[in-house]
C-alpha cells in the first residue's frame, strides 16, 4: 500500500514538471535583447561625400531623411566614440529614426566597404550597441530623432443645445375681471350709485308735489 502511494505521488510530480517546464520556457523576457549594430545588419552603407554639407555634417543626414520622406528630423553628432557606442534614451518627446557610424581611417577600408553604416528604427533604439565597419574605431556617430507621434484626446466639451421657443399665453384684454377684492369694490360702487339715483328721484317727486 505504501509503495503504491509513493509510486502514484512520483507519477503526479512528473506530470506537474512537464506542465510547468513549458510555461517557464514561454515566459517573455522582462527586457528586450540588446542588438549589436554592425555591417552585417546595416540597412544602408554610404560612401564619403566631401564638403560642408557632406556626410560628416548633420545637414547631410537631415536631407538624407527628407529624401526618404521623413521631414522634421533633428540630428546630433558625437565624436570619438571608440570601438562601440551605446544608444542613449531619446530626448523627451522624440523617438529615434536613424543612427549612423563613421569609421576612422576610412582609407584603410577594402574596396566596396563604405565608412558610413546606417541603421533605421527599430534597430536604432535605446540600449543597442553601435560599431563601425570592419571593426574599425568609430570616428563619429550621428543620430537622428523625430517628434513622437501623439493622438490628441477626444474633446469633452458638451454640445450646445438651443431650448425650444416658448409661446406666451393669450390674454383677453376685453374681459373685465369679476373675482377678488376688485370685483367686490365694483359691486359696492354700483349699489351706491343706485341708492343715490333712487334718492334723487324721490327728492324730485317731493319738489314737484310742493309746487302743485
Amino acid at each position: 500500500m505504501h509503495r503504491r502511494f509513493l509510486k502514484s505521488l512520483a507519477t503526479m510530480m512528473g506530470a506537474a514538471t512537464l506542465i510547468v517546464a513549458p510555461m517557464v520556457l514561454l515566459a517573455p523576457s522582462a527586457h528586450a535583447a540588446v542588438i549589436e549594430l554592425n555591417e552585417d545588419n546595416a540597412d544602408d552603407a554610404v560612401p564619403t561625400v566631401q564638403g560642408p554639407g557632406g556626410t560628416n555634417s548633420v545637414t547631410y543626414w537631415v536631407n538624407y531623411l527628407a529624401d526618404k520622406g521623413i521631414e522634421g528630423a533633428t540630428c546630433v553628432k558625437e565624436d570619438g566614440a571608440g570601438k562601440t557606442w551605446t544608444i542613449p534614451p531619446a530626448p523627451e518627446g522624440t523617438e529615434y529614426v536613424l543612427v549612423t557610424s563613421k569609421a576612422a581611417n576610412e582609407n584603410a577600408l577594402e574596396e566596396g566597404q563604405f565608412p558610413n553604416q546606417v541603421w533605421w528604427a527599430p534597430k536604432a533604439a535605446e540600449g543597442n550597441i553601435v560599431t563601425a565597419v570592419a571593426g574599425k574605431n568609430i570616428s563619429h556617430i550621428i543620430w537622428c530623432t523625430v517628434p513622437t507621434k501623439t493622438t490628441p484626446p477626444p474633446s469633452t466639451t458638451p454640445p450646445v443645445t438651443t431650448p425650444p421657443a416658448s409661446t406666451p399665453p393669450v390674454v383677453d384684454t376685453d374681459r373685465v375681471a369679476t373675482t377678488g377684492s376688485g370685483a367686490g369694490l365694483g359691486l359696492f360702487g354700483a349699489a351706491a350709485a343706485l341708492l343715490v339715483g333712487a334718492g334723487a328721484i324721490v327728492l324730485g317727486r317731493r319738489r314737484q308735489g310742493a309746487h302743485r
